[in-house]
């Protein structure tokens, strides 16, 4: 499957898409943007999108009040999802994935904010075993749960779904492995507050001076992942 159209749902101006946005240029992809803190969003029709990105941001899933325009990006994550649209959801978009299939959400034991290693789980799927002692980026207070028929893909020490498959094309992770250093650097910026010292947070220095082959390791990783849920295979045909 080509990759000529994608859309991404994005919460807050200082979450991008980081590496994905390489990864989709490079493929010389169409891209479009629901920007829901613009104030005027719009969702796309489905038809003819090849891949659908739901990033994170600050913001619980269970803001609803607040932002009412969650529910909204659950039912057209829900759509897609049914549909058979290759979707990746990362933190906050990993959740509402979660939430809008029967999952939940809940604070995760411990804050869980640095760079720490993942335990890869075995697949019955043909998806790349390529999670496991990958080192990542961790940047949560929630977590979410396993809705039916999904497939728990890594865990952390902090947090016991880091990844998993929600659907044969969608894809949660409750990690960052599309952060880059200018990327790492506005969420501190912004929320530098959820610094407080725990038993797995790390501090902005240590964050910020992480050596760049972690973020090498960690989009090569992506890369794998990516054309993995855009590959026609063969139930497709």
């Amino acid at each position: 499957m080509a990759v000529k159209r994608a859309h991404i749902l994005q919460h807050v101006v200082f979450e991008g898409p980081g590496y994905i946005a390489d990864w989709l240029s490079a493929h010389g992809a169409e891209v479009s943007t629901t920007a829901w803190y613009d104030g005027n969003p719009e969702l796309p029709a489905l038809d003819g999108i090849d891949l659908l990105v739901c990033l994170g941001g600050p913001m619980s899933v269970h803001d609803n009040e607040q932002y009412p325009w969650l529910a909204d990006e659950r039912a057209f994550l829900r759509e897609a999802i049914t549909r058979g649209v290759p979707t990746l959801g990362i933190c906050l978009g990993a959740q509402q994935m979660s939430l809008c299939l029967g999952g939940e959400v809940n604070p995760n034991p411990v804050r869980e904010i640095g760079w720490f290693g993942l335990s890869g789980h075995a697949s019955t799927s043909s998806i790349p075993n390529v999670l496991d002692d990958l080192c990542v980026l961790h940047w949560h207070g929630e977590c979410f749960s396993l809705p039916d028929g999904a497939e728990l893909l890594a865990s952390s020490k902090a947090c016991g779904v880091q990844a998993a498959l929600l659907g044969d094309r969608a894809l949660a992770l409750q990690c960052h492995l599309e952060i880059k250093p200018d990327g790492l650097e506005d969420l501190v910026a912004h929320c530098g507050n959820e610094l407080a010292a725990g038993p797995a947070v790390q501090s902005a220095e240590t964050l910020l001076q992480w050596p760049k082959t972690t973020y090498e390791e960690m989009h090569k990783t992506l890369t794998k992942l990516l054309s993995w849920l855009t590959t026609t295979r063969t139930s497709d045909k």
